[in-house]
């Protein structure tokens, strides 16, 4: 379903929420102590720290867009753009590529076969229950698209035959990794620049909101991930913490850690 520019009043309530509390995180940083080890953009240690946020990021999103996307059966009748939705779910999230890369280069052709590659067999899992989800609405023939044994088809088509629906969930985790980027940059500026702070301060955190909500209100065929917005900052925080504080917090998982039951 394809949104309009208008947002309703929960939308903006949601919006003006979570605005307020990035604003509440950077005062914090500039006026605290607790992140005085937050790296500005320019050292050799802002990376490590933006990676760990990144990856936090598209693990997140990972997570959620199955669940919205499957919210009802009928989205599994179109298998080309039910298969995209899949793999890039199972996908494994970026690593990083020192100094600057922080999310799949959607523009290189090796892309599509990096962020399908080792995901068959957790992929037939969760193929495997789709099926039975079906079989159990009584979707007999339609089961038998989402055969265990179609994991490897399902991978080469969205590989090969019709990558731009995984390309522009790509495409997402690079807007929103980006935002999470500058705002971790801005939070360590404004830790130390004393000149015009307080505006920069509310800059920072409506140019974030605003990313975040612009691309995961239509994250892929209308899918609407505003609701998952605060979820993606506080995995932010959390793992730029645990990278400037090795000892608070694990890492997050670059690649499924199970089959997750988009099914459910």
């Amino acid at each position: 379903m394809a949104h309009t520019n208008q947002y309703t009043r929960e939308e903006w309530n949601l919006r003006k929420h979570l605005q307020q509390d990035v604003e509440a995180w950077l005062r914090s940083v500039r006026d605290g102590n607790d992140w005085r080890d937050l790296p500005r953009e320019n050292s050799p240690d802002f990376f490590a720290v933006g990676m760990r946020a990144s990856v936090a990021v598209q693990a997140a999103i990972r997570r959620s867009i199955g669940a919205h996307y499957f919210a009802s059966l009928e989205a599994y009748r179109d298998c080309r753009t039910a298969f995209p939705v899949l793999v890039y779910s199972f996908s494994p999230v970026f690593g990083g590529r020192p100094r600057t890369e922080y999310a799949y280069d959607i523009h290189h052709p090796k892309t599509p076969r990096s962020a399908t590659h080792a995901i068959e067999s957790v992929l037939a899992v969760a193929l495997a229950s789709i099926e039975k989800r079906l079989k159990d609405a009584g979707e007999i023939e339609l089961a038998k698209c989402y055969a265990p044994h179609h994991a490897h088809h399902a991978i080469l088509c969205v590989r090969m035959t019709n990558p731009k629906g995984l390309l522009a969930m790509l495409r997402g985790d690079e807007v929103i990794v980006s935002a999470t980027i500058q705002l971790l940059a801005m939070a360590a500026a404004l830790r130390d620049e004393a000149v015009h702070r307080d505006p920069s301060l509310n800059a920072a955190a409506a140019a974030y909101v605003g990313a975040l909500h612009r691309r995961l209100r239509s994250f892929y065929l209308g899918v609407d991930l505003t609701a998952i917005a605060p979820e993606l900052f506080a995995e932010t925080i959390s793992y730029a913490r645990a990278a400037i504080a090795p000892s608070r917090a694990p890492s997050p998982a670059t690649t499924p850690s199970g089959p997750i039951d988009l099914a459910a």
